[in-house]
């Protein structure tokens, strides 16, 4: 901001208003600029395991399973949380065998971040939604999550445990 001063005018009433109290100040832009800055970024070595989406960083994989018996026509959903430090903003969902007898539904996304210096961490959550149609005992696959660690500079990998869940006939 800057003091402006105003025209001069002939008129009193606005000689009044020309005391430096009422100058108010106004916004004035400035264009800064910096030397440019040059980024090398390596390449990801060859040989990504099944499961890689694109995640670099430091990572833990959890799952759950909302509940392990419904009844036909009931929801259930399998929630996989992914935290760390990373870009967890870029990360896709992790490919997840769901059983083929039912209706599934869009994955859901929730993303929590916070950033310290050059450093994202927080999490990121990817819900599964799926409606049982029919009665029996059904099985998720384990789910692989994959990522390169830059530290190590190595792939790691993370593995879910197989989910079992029994749907019930009801009532209707």
């Amino acid at each position: 901001p800057q003091r402006v001063q105003r025209q001069r005018s002939n008129n009193p009433f606005d000689n009044f208003f020309d005391d430096p109290f009422f100058n108010p100040l106004q916004d004035v832009p400035v264009t800064l600029s910096t030397l440019p800055v040059t980024i090398h970024v390596k390449p990801l070595p060859d040989g990504a395991p099944v499961g890689f989406t694109g995640a670099v960083g430091e990572f833990q994989m959890k799952a759950e399973l909302s509940s392990d018996e419904i009844e036909v026509n009931e929801a259930l959903s399998l929630k996989i949380t992914i935290s760390g430090t990373g870009n967890l903003p870029l990360l896709g969902e992790p490919d997840v065998n769901l059983p083929p007898d039912h209706d599934l539904y869009d994955v859901t996304r929730s993303l929590s971040t916070s950033t310290a210096g050059n450093r994202i961490s927080g999490s990121v959550s990817f819900e599964y939604p799926v409606v049982a149609r029919y009665a029996g005992r059904f099985r998720i696959a384990p789910v692989q999550f994959a990522w390169f660690d830059p530290k190590a500079e190595a792939y790691r990998t993370a593995l879910t445990e197989e989910f079992n869940f029994t749907v019930l006939k009801g009532e209707n």
